[in-house]
C-alpha cells in the first residue's frame, strides 16, 4: 500500500523536463506561482529565482520545440506577476534558450560542470539583461549598490543549490528526448 502511495506521490511532485507538454506546464506555472508569490509572503525575500534553473532545465533535456514553448509560457507568467518593462523576461528567456539549445549538443551533461556552468552563466545573464533595462529605462545608476550585490550572490547561491537537486534527476528517468 504504501508503495502505491509513494508512487502517486513521485508524480505529483513538480519535475522538469518529463516529456509531457501538460504536466510540464503546470509544474512550470505551479513553480512561477511559488517565486513570485508563496516564497516573498513567506519569507520576505523577493530574489529567489526558482524559474531560470528550472527552464534550463528544460532547454538542455526536451526538445527544441516543447523547451521554447515551455520558456515562452514561463516567460509570459513572469511578466504577467511582475513590474518589470514589457517584453524582459520574454527577450532573456529567449535568447537565453536558443543560445543553450545550438550548444547543448556540443557538450557532455553526464558531468557536473557543465550543468553548473551553464545555470550560474544563465542567472549572471538575467542579473545582466534586468540591469541594463532598468538603467536604460531609469537612466540612473542608482541600481548599483550593496543590494543589487547582495540580490545577485543570493540567486547565484541558491542556484548552486538547484543544480545538486535537478541533477539527480536524470533524463532516463523523466521520459524526455536524450541529448548527450
Amino acid at each position: 500500500m504504501w508503495s502505491k502511495v509513494l508512487t502517486i506521490l513521485s508524480k505529483l511532485i513538480p519535475r522538469p523536463g518529463r516529456g509531457r507538454f501538460v504536466s510540464d506546464s503546470l509544474s512550470l506555472l505551479f513553480i512561477v506561482s511559488l517565486q513570485t508569490l508563496i516564497i516573498p509572503s513567506v519569507t520576505g525575500v523577493q530574489y529567489i529565482d526558482l524559474v531560470t534553473p528550472w527552464l534550463v532545465y528544460n532547454f538542455i533535456v526536451l526538445g527544441t520545440t516543447t523547451a521554447m514553448v515551455q520558456g515562452f509560457i514561463g516567460a509570459i507568467a513572469l511578466e504577467d506577476h511582475g513590474s518589470s518593462p514589457a517584453g524582459l523576461y520574454l527577450c532573456s528567456y529567449w535568447i537565453m534558450g536558443l543560445c543553450i539549445i545550438m550548444v547543448k549538443k556540443h557538450i557532455s551533461w553526464r558531468n557536473l560542470m557543465p550543468w553548473i556552468t551553464t545555470l550560474m552563466v544563465s542567472q549572471l545573464w538575467i542579473f545582466l539583461f534586468e540591469t541594463f533595462v532598468f538603467l536604460v529605462k531609469t537612466s540612473s545608476f542608482e541600481f548599483f549598490n550593496l543590494s543589487s550585490v547582495s540580490r545577485i550572490l543570493v540567486r547565484l547561491m541558491f542556484t548552486f543549490g538547484m543544480v545538486f537537486l535537478l541533477s539527480g534527476i536524470k533524463p532516463e528517468q523523466t521520459g524526455e528526448e536524450k541529448t548527450v
